[in-house]
């Protein structure tokens, strides 16, 4: 079963990586290193405190990415959706907002450079 997690691509699922690619956890309690899926195993802390300030997102990549998340992956749907004649039809509106099915093009194909 561990061959096959990790031919499916699932190991990252796993919480202790390393022993799921060695094929065994030596705090595990078992005999002979077997193979196991659900260990006991710990995933070590970093040692230093700037080791584990690295591993936190600063301000502006915060607010990057909840732009993106926010702002530009509902502007791209919609303004997908306003390519459509008939989303045209039935929300003018919506379209009009964007200034028209060729402006909504526009802005459709510009935002996911942005993201």
């Amino acid at each position: 079963m561990g061959v096959g997690a990790d031919w499916a691509g699932l190991w990252h699922l796993k919480p202790c990586k390393r022993a799921f690619q060695e094929g065994y956890c030596p705090g595990a309690g078992r005999a002979n290193g077997s193979r196991i899926l659900g260990s006991d195993c710990e995933v070590p802390s970093p040692r230093t405190a700037d080791e584990a300030e690295a591993l936190r997102y600063n301000a502006v990549q915060r607010a990057a990415y909840l732009v993106v998340i926010f702002v530009l992956f509902p502007l791209v749907i919609w303004t997908g959706l306003a390519l459509s004649p008939a989303f045209d039809a039935a929300f003018p509106l919506a379209v009009n907002a964007l200034g028209g099915r060729q402006s909504a093009r526009t802005l459709h194909f510009l935002c996911p450079d942005f993201s």
